[in-house]
């Protein structure tokens, strides 16, 4: 990556939000039209309180059970610790970045990159800003590191979950294996 390189994937031709623009700095800067001050950057410890209320937000599945409220907090917080006790085991390089306005973390992304591809580990997007093109727009950001080291970008998706899967279809990923609860899934860069 070059500093001022626009990225922009012909993989995704449905752009919603204004291209990325990545810089060569410790954070990427996020210019949209809706959004216009993101900060793609590594979490940092303040960031907690809120990183714990968007997997929260985002853990709809929990949060419809019937159960007290007090319960279904604490399950979230058991599946949170769960997950990430999880992915350090899984994967102990794995990345973590989130995307922040001035006042909010809007979504989470954790991927790897290792020697032979960049696997998605997870991305989350805060329920009130979804279906405005954050997602999309985080995707993209992988596809250009995984174009920048010639490497294949994977992710696997719950079959479950028609929403993501039409996203990642429409972001170029193709599906390479499947089982009857999940997809993996592969989006190939012109080299790789």
């Amino acid at each position: 990556m070059t500093q001022g390189m626009i990225a922009e994937s012909p993989k995704c031709p449905h752009q919603t939000l204004a291209t990325i623009r990545l810089l060569m700095m410790p954070t990427d800067t996020f210019a949209t039209s809706d959004f216009p001050d993101l900060t793609l950057r590594p979490p940092q410890p303040a960031d907690q309180a809120a990183i714990d209320q968007l997997y929260s937000a985002c853990r709809t599945d929990l949060q419809a059970l019937p159960m007290p409220p007090e319960m279904i907090g604490n399950l979230i917080r058991q599946q949170q610790q769960i997950q990430a006790h999880g992915l350090s085991q899984q994967y102990p390089a794995a990345q973590t970045l989130v995307l922040a306005s001035t006042e909010h973390i809007l979504a989470r992304i954790i991927f790897d990159t290792g020697a032979t591809d960049i696997r998605l580990i997870d991305i989350m997007v805060l329920p009130m800003v979804q279906r405005r093109g954050l997602a999309r727009q985080l995707l993209r950001y992988l596809q250009q590191l995984a174009a920048s080291q010639q490497l294949p970008l994977r992710l696997g998706v719950m079959k479950d979950n028609p929403k993501a899967i039409a996203l990642y279809l429409s972001c170029g990923f193709q599906v390479c294996k499947e089982d009857y609860l999940e997809q993996q899934m592969q989006w190939l860069t012109e080299a790789a």
